[in-house]
């Protein structure tokens, strides 16, 4: 999913040599949005946040404010994740432009969200999740994969990342299946450490089973 898929229906922008002050307050009670582009036709001058106006006349046009603007961007052809990882260091919103500068759009909190639902499948409800920690030179995708496939479960989605605090590496996999019992005590018994997982459970102690058909023998 690249980051030209992304992008806010609608977006409102500033012209660089027409609108005011007057006009971002306006703009932003309208539209209840912190941050802006800047356009000066089609190309990117940078982004101007509300509070960096609040206390200068309204009549005063953007133009005389670009030592208040900050330039965060990405490539309309740059994957997604580029968005996210600069979304973290700026307010609230990424501009996307072409190789020549011109403003494609812009991705918002929102658009980026929503992006996420999409890219991780979230609308799917019968699915379940396991968590696991392992050593990072360990880590086998294809081992994993034969075990929950010996399961006779697939794996749907699989994510990972480096804990520097604990040095393990952290893996979560989606399957295809709610009921996971089978596939968690699978997998313990392959040494995998199970920190969490989600699912409707089906499965019986073996020793409550036997202990509750104890109970109904002697009650006969």
């Amino acid at each position: 999913m690249l980051c030209s898929h992304v992008l806010a229906a609608g977006y409102p922008t500033l012209d660089l040599h027409e609108s005011t002050v007057e006009d971002v307050l306006a703009l932003q009670e309208e539209k209840n949005i912190l941050s802006f582009p800047v356009l000066d036709n089609e190309e990117l001058i940078g982004i101007l946040s509300v509070k960096d106006v609040l206390h200068l006349p309204e009549s005063t046009i953007i133009n005389s404010l670009q030592h208040l603007y900050f330039k965060s961007v990405v490539s309309e052809n740059d994957f997604f994740y580029t968005a996210l990882r600069v979304m973290n260091i700026t307010d609230n919103i990424v501009p996307v432009t072409d190789i020549y500068n011109k403003y494609r759009g812009t991705i918002s909190q929102q658009s980026l969200l929503q992006a996420l639902h999409t890219f991780l499948d979230i609308s799917t409800g019968n699915d379940g999740i396991i968590v696991m920690e392992i050593n990072k030179i360990n880590y086998s995708f294809s081992e994993i994969a034969r075990l929950v496939e010996s399961c006779k479960a697939n794996i749907l989605q699989l994510n990972t990342y480096f804990d520097t605090q604990n040095e393990l590496f952290i893996i979560t996999i989606k399957v295809n299946r709610s009921n996971i019992s089978e596939i968690v005590s699978t997998l313990q018994r392959h040494d995998y450490l199970i920190t969490y997982y989600f699912g409707e459970e089906k499965f019986e102690n073996e020793i409550k089973r036997n202990y509750d058909e104890l109970m109904n023998y002697l009650n006969i």
